[in-house]
């Protein structure tokens, strides 16, 4: 005797559709990550700067006037490395928002053509791939950021060594 299970017979097309919805939400919660940490670092950025604007500030108060000029210098190229790295985090921001745009686009094609019947179903890997060309770039971008924040530490630390060998030891 055969059993006669109608819904079974549906359960292929029903796991594809759901693996389908549930890749790009896993894309979602993936730019959801990267637009919190950068987020965050674009924080920490714009702290550093104002602290660096209120050095700049104080700086006639508190320094040796042979130091004034040297330490004035390196607070301004410190502050011109923090602004561009402001920008490249305000860029990595907006194409991160861009992807997980693009992944949730992706996620209402599929559900849209799994109603219609699906004959275009190569729609939706154009959003797709637009997601991930973004994701790339917005990775490249905090490659670099993170280079240049090294680099202003780098730049301190080397300025700091310097000023305590004028000094001489005390």
């Amino acid at each position: 005797m055969q059993i006669h299970l109608p819904f079974l017979s549906e359960l292929p097309s029903a796991t594809a559709f759901l693996t389908g919805l549930l890749t790009p939400a896993l894309l979602i919660s993936a730019s959801g990550t990267f637009i919190l940490a950068t987020s965050n670092r674009l924080g920490r950025v714009v702290d550093r700067s104002r602290t660096i604007m209120d050095r700049l500030e104080h700086l006639a108060d508190n320094t040796v006037p042979e130091l004034m000029d040297a330490k004035r210098k390196m607070l301004m190229d410190q502050s011109a490395v923090q602004l561009e790295r402001a920008h490249l985090l305000q860029r990595t921001l907006v194409l991160l928002y861009t992807a997980a745009m693009s992944f949730v686009l992706t996620s209402v094609m599929i559900g849209l053509l799994s109603i219609t019947g699906g004959h275009l179903a190569w729609l939706p890997v154009i959003p797709a791939l637009a997601g991930a060309c973004s994701l790339f770039y917005a990775s490249i971008l905090m490659i670099i950021e993170a280079r240049k924040s090294v680099g202003v530490l780098e730049g301190e630390a080397k300025f700091i060594g310097e000023l305590f060998s004028l000094r001489g030891p005390r």
